[in-house]
């Protein structure tokens, strides 16, 4: 439309101006004190350039994309995107990233964008630092931003958005909630934002009860420590009854250091993220701890972050979905940067992986991921229980006629189901009492009753433990609550019934009947016998048996010492009298006869002494002095008195550990014992060696002393017997056979055991397992 001014019509021309002025489509905003213009415009779609901080691809990309189209679709705005990536890793430069930044400045304003959106710190501090002409031109919008730079803010009042600054006082509190006192290891390098949030952490956390530092502070700590070489800062250097932040830089600390800190981590130690780029993302994965972040980009998709205290990315979508909308409108919000809501997030699949009980996490901690099946288990059960409930009550009415039917049928049969049973105990086990016994009290019959006077014919259990020898009263008791377990059973007692204490045998068993509701029910019958006639037969054939024993063993007895006496006594008697009656003897021929009559003399009073020994032990007046001994001093000393005695060419060895024990023994009886091992040993024993020695087990407590050897071993069937009085391997040594009875009596009167193991043709070990003092 064309208008000419002329002078008859210039009145309506002006008013015309006016009228397009005021309605033309342009909104006057005003922030900050400067004055924004921006053309407000009614579109179907719009067109919105998407700048991400890092390469395509990366973990939060497609969801940011995806979240974002939904909550514009719900605020309804259809839009086009543009991606443009920074790619912020591949600069060595702050300048670099700038003037990639202007580049995509460029094609975003050639591509006629709508709106801006920014994400994450690097994207957002390039935008404002790139200083393009054309910036302000068009609305924009950022989220993700962890520290905003405020200076630079003020000179960019275009842009508004939100972020999510760290608060490190609750994360901290909410690791140590969940984890306890722990080493809280933080990955940075020496970039704005790693300086940035490790000078924050620093001073949220100053006055707190935790300790800060730097990795190079740990070692130059340790590198002070009078003996550093030894010296491991992760315990030295790490108190673990105080939470512990510990930074490492990643730009200053070696590859291998790095490793090193990654296989040492331990069980008290967790990560937190500040941040999240490829380089630390890289090196968290070195570390198979979970962690926790003060951000939200890589919470769900990394397998180590268990969470952490931020605003979730979905909340700062949505609400950077609601600020885009206004900014299309024209319309500018009153706070340049807002604070996101923050949440506490744990990541479910985190849990599962590391089996964190859930009974750790907090319930107003929101856990993320979580199967249906679990976080409303408590529902579905409830859910089930009404469903079964429901059930049973469609069914009730049926089942209830169904079993009082039933049970009017089984009331005979049970009836005559016990009267069976009593029968056919009665003529198993003679002349009886009928009794039974329904869990509560005890049913016995008349004749039962007029026996014990009483006047009715029901008793408790405590009646009937009453009439109970006391030293058999608490196993009646125990067998009473046990008896409806079993299926029959009999059992035998001292009661007093008749005025004196007589055995009694009860011989019973359970019936199962069914009552209401089909629970069965278990009832008790059974006959009650009086058996002390065959007790008292029982007693008398019990020691009729002894007393042929004590007569066979004594007749061993004699019959044993009878050959073993008369032949050290043979050899006296008769080389005595050649050395009398023999004049012409040489003064070898004399030695050696002299040599005979006194090993024979020695063989003559060993034997005497072992069955004063064994005497004493029978009439249990042989006396014990217990003391406490030193393992080693004993064996050493038997060691260097046997070390003459053991026969060429057998090699004797001392098997004693660097370590000693204690044990309450006495000496003149153990060093009997080992003497007498070691004898059999040397007796037995033509080659190899003989050893002796000790062991010690502190885990249960004991000591064993020992004599092994390579002699000729003993079979299975006589190691039974190796122990018995009068048993001889090789009936034609010398010896009684008492030796090895007696070390088994002495042994077991000192409270310990005498253990053997041995195999034919390849040696004896003779053990004594005694308890540590």
């Amino acid at each position: 439309m064309i208008f000419i001014i002329t002078p008859r019509n210039w009145k309506h021309t002006i008013l015309l101006i006016l009228l397009v002025t005021l309605c033309c489509p342009f909104s006057s905003l005003k922030a900050y004190g400067q004055e924004i213009t921006y053309p407000v415009t009614t579109k179907d779609v719009y067109n919105i350039a998407i700048i991400h901080s890092f390469n395509e691809g990366y973990s939060m990309d497609r969801t940011i994309r995806s979240l974002l189209r939904q909550e514009l679709e719900k605020n309804g705005i259809n839009a086009y995107f543009k991606n443009f990536y920074l790619n912020c890793e591949e600069y060595e430069s702050e300048e670099e990233e700038e003037r990639r930044m202007y580049e995509i400045i460029d094609d975003a304003m050639e591509w006629e964008s709508d709106l801006i959106a920014l994400f994450d710190d690097q994207a957002t501090y390039s935008f404002m630092a790139c200083n393009h002409p054309r910036a302000g031109e068009i609305p924009a919008v950022f989220s993700g931003v962890n520290y905003p730079k405020e200076w630079l803010m003020r000179e960019h009042p275009y842009l508004t958005g939100f972020c999510d600054r760290p608060d490190y006082i609750e994360t901290w509190q909410m690791i140590e909630r969940i984890l306890g006192k722990v080493n809280i290891y933080i990955l940075g390098g020496e970039a704005y934002l790693d300086r940035t949030a490790w000078q924050d952490i620093k001073d949220q956390l100053q006055g707190q009860e935790i300790i800060i530092k730097e990795w190079d502070e740990i070692m130059e700590l340790t590198e002070q420590h009078p003996d550093s070489s030894n010296v491991d800062p992760f315990i030295n250097f790490m108190d673990t009854d105080t939470t512990t932040v510990i930074r490492i830089s990643g730009d200053s600390i070696p590859t291998r250091e790095l490793l090193q800190i990654a296989d040492r981590t331990f069980q008290y130690s967790t990560f937190l993220f500040t941040q999240r780029d490829y380089t630390i993302h890289r090196i968290s994965n070195l570390f198979d701890r979970p962690g926790f972040t003060s951000i939200n980009e890589g919470f769900g998709v990394d397998d180590h972050i268990l969470g952490g205290y931020f605003a979730p990315i979905e909340t700062q979508i949505a609400e950077m979905a609601i600020e885009i909308n206004n900014r299309l409108q024209g319309i500018m919000p009153a706070i340049q940067v807002k604070q996101c809501d923050k949440e506490y997030l744990i990541s479910w699949e985190v849990i599962d992986k590391y089996g964190f009980p859930l009974k750790i996490i907090p319930e107003e901690y929101n856990i993320q991921g979580m199967p249906y099946r679990i976080k409303y288990q408590n529902e579905i059960r409830i859910a089930i229980f009404v469903a079964c409930i429901a059930l049973i009550i469609a069914f009730a009415y049926l089942l209830y006629i169904y079993i009082r039917e039933k049970n009017r049928r089984k009331q005979a049969a049970t009836q005559l189901k016990f009267e069976h049973e009593n029968m056919k105990l009665a003529i198993e086990g003679g002349q009886g009492y009928v009794w039974r016994y329904d869990g509560k009290t005890f049913l016995f019959d008349n004749a039962f009753i007029t026996l014990i006077g009483k006047n009715h014919n029901t008793l408790s259990v405590k009646e009937v433990l009453s009439y109970v020898h006391p030293d058999l009263r608490d196993s009646l008791k125990q067998n009473v609550l046990n008896v409806m377990k079993t299926e029959k059973g009999k059992q035998e007692y001292l009661m007093n019934f008749t005025g004196k204490y007589e055995w009694w045998e009860f011989r019973y068993k359970v019936v199962v009947t069914d009552a209401k509701k089909n629970k069965p029910i278990k009832t008790v019958t059974g006959i009650l016998h009086n058996i002390q006639e065959n007790k008292d037969r029982e007693e008398e054939l019990i020691q009729a048996r002894k007393l042929a024993e004590k007569a066979e063993l004594k007749q061993s007895f004699l019959t044993n010492m009878s050959h073993e006496i008369r032949t050290p006594l043979n050899a006296i008697s008769g080389f005595s009298n050649l050395l009398v009656n023999e004049p012409d003897l040489s003064d070898e021929e004399k030695r050696e006869f002299v040599q005979i009559i006194d090993n024979n003399t020695t063989i003559l009073l060993k034997l005497v002494g072992d069955i004063l020994e064994l005497s004493r032990l029978e009439s249990g007046n042989m006396k014990f002095q217990l003391q406490k001994t030193q393992i080693r001093p004993l064996m050493e000393s038997i060691y260097q008195t046997h070390s003459i005695l053991i026969h060429q060419p057998l090699e004797f060895i001392a098997d004693f550990p660097d370590v000693d024990g204690t044990i309450e023994i006495d000496v003149t009886r153990m060093t009997e014992v080992i003497t007498n091992f070691l004898n059999n040993a040397n007796k037995f024993t033509q080659e190899g060696y003989i050893k002796m020695g000790y062991s010690i087990d502190r885990i249960y407590n004991k000591a064993t002393l020992f004599v092994e050897d390579t002699g000729k071993g003993i079979e299975e069937e006589e190691q039974k017997m190796i122990f018995t009085r009068f048993y001889k391997q090789d009936e034609f040594a010398q010896g009684a056979g008492l030796g090895l009875s007696l070390c088994k009596h002495f042994v077991e009167k000192m409270g310990g055991d005498i253990e053997l193991a041995s195999e034919k043709n390849k040696g004896s070990r003779f053990s004594v397992v005694l308890p540590l003092k």
